[in-house]
């Protein structure tokens, strides 16, 4: 079915009159092609009001949108053809809308149709309503080799089986070419081309597959005790490039955050990506960024992030193109924020960590003979209780206590030694706490406040295991 093949989620673009501008703007035209070739996009929805995307983009999920938003009122795209202006904006009533069930050949044939006395624009839109579409198809997502793979065994096998030579080549051309007529400005040449392939695609039966197909490399490592970039992040993040005038990019920045409630959008000079630079809605001036890549460790980037000693945290994730995603290739860079690093699967690693940051500083206890603390109860006589059962915050009070030789809190854990204190492991305990409820918690979808996991509690808990050595 074509929602296996097409985009499988929109970004949005405000439409002129929501900021108060008209489609001749000069302003407003060069705001939307600033998106569209910063994105190296060919076309972008433009919606009336906001719409905002209610699941995370991992390039692999269907996109939701939360229900009351705008509707998608043209569709903008660059020149294909010659004599065309430099956008175009299509009314949403021309684009041709399909099913997310649609056979796949038929939703090429659609592709390839056009209007009579009009050009065929190469867009059509999938799955919601004509108004509310969820995702595009249109020559990008047909010349994904997992999209012409698919025509062409199809294709071929049909034309084998029939013995239509007129087939077999098709499927050898569409295969091959496709990418020379995308290039090709003249109308007259583009629209016999299509022609002929229209009529050899309606030889192949449909076959419709009522399941989601889509594969991705951006799967769970499955280790929590070191978790990866790519196990939590945003997987595509959209941006601006900064090279242009201050009144196209201050407009762009604005139709691309209010019409998809962004918050944050990466920055390209010169059409290349700086990673070490992030447009956040509320600061006037770019914000510092770490640089990170989808393999890299999270405690690895949060260790980077306390080299910089940065209030915020902000990392880009960089394309790697050797992932292949629902989408294709990832070309788009992600994003890794408080936000990802206060996720159920993040707050989870982190309790993994203090768990064996626990259990080594028995291993420390021990090996320095002790093999019980002493406990206190309430009109009751202290009790001791086996090492092995104490918790860290029994250990920290028994440390803080102790006057016995051998016993005091620098012989025991020399491996601190001018970098963690005895209060600094205090605070740990309270962070430490925090962790194991709040990870439980946020496994059933509550969110988690900035007070119960800051970017200074995790360089606590990785800097007090680095030097445990719980990752050797």
């Amino acid at each position: 079915m074509i929602q296996n093949y097409d985009s499988n989620g929109l970004v949005f673009a405000l439409h002129p009159t929501a900021v108060n501008e008209d489609f001749s703007s000069e302003s407003y035209q060069q705001a939307i092609l600033n998106i569209l070739n910063a994105q190296k996009f060919h076309c972008i929805p433009l919606v009336n009001r906001q719409i905002i995307r209610d699941n995370t983009n991992n390039l692999k999920d269907r996109a939701v949108y939360k229900t009351g938003g705008g509707e998608v009122t043209h569709i903008a795209r660059k020149p294909r053809y010659t004599g065309e202006q430099p956008l175009e904006f299509i009314p949403i009533s021309d684009i041709t809308h399909v099913e997310n069930e649609l056979d796949l050949i038929e939703g090429v044939i659609q592709l390839f149709s056009h209007q009579e006395n009009k050009v065929c624009n190469f867009i059509i839109s999938v799955g919601g309503t004509p108004k509310s579409p969820t995702a595009l198809f249109t020559l990008r997502e047909l010349l994904l080799d997992k999209t012409r793979n698919e025509l062409f065994l199809r294709m071929a096998k049909k034309g084998i089986e029939s013995s239509d030579k007129g087939l077999t080549k098709c499927s050898y051309l569409i295969y091959t070419q496709l990418t020379e007529l995308d290039q090709n400005q003249n109308w007259d040449e583009v629209k016999n081309v299509t022609s002929k392939i229209i009529s050899e695609l309606e030889k192949i039966p449909k076959s419709i597959a009522h399941h989601n197909s889509r594969k991705s490399d951006l799967i769970d490592s499955g280790d929590f005790a070191d978790l990866k970039v790519k196990d939590i992040m945003t997987s595509a993040a959209c941006g601006v490039e900064i090279n242009t005038e201050n009144k196209v990019l201050n407009l762009a920045i604005r139709i691309l955050c209010m019409a998809n409630d962004f918050d944050r959008l990466v920055v390209y000079y010169n059409a290349k990506l700086n990673p070490e630079k992030v447009i956040v809605k509320s600061k006037q001036t770019p914000a510092k960024s770490i640089t990170a890549k989808t393999e890299d460790s999270i405690r690895s980037v949060i260790k980077q992030s306390n080299e910089n000693r940065s209030k915020d945290f902000y990392a880009i994730v960089e394309p790697d193109h050797n992932i292949i995603t629902g989408e294709g290739p990832m070309v788009w860079p992600g994003f890794l924020t408080i936000k990802e690093l206060r996720s159920a699967k993040a707050l989870l690693s982190y309790a993994a960590t203090c768990g064996m940051i626990e259990f080594q500083m028995i291993k420390y206890m021990q090996a320095h003979g002790i093999q019980e603390i002493p406990m206190r109860f309430p009109n009751r006589q202290p009790k001791p209780k086996p090492i092995q059962e104490a918790t860290v915050g029994q250990i920290v009070r028994f440390l803080r206590e102790s006057k016995a030789p051998g016993q005091s809190f620098n012989e025991i854990f020399d491996v601190f030694k001018n970098q963690i204190t005895i209060d600094k492991l205090g605070d740990f305990v309270d962070i430490r706490n925090g962790i194991i409820h709040e990870s439980l918690i946020a496994c059933f979808g509550k969110e988690i406040g900035p007070e119960k996991i800051s970017i200074q509690n995790l360089q606590l808990i990785y800097k007090i295991a680095e030097c445990l050595k719980v990752y050797d």
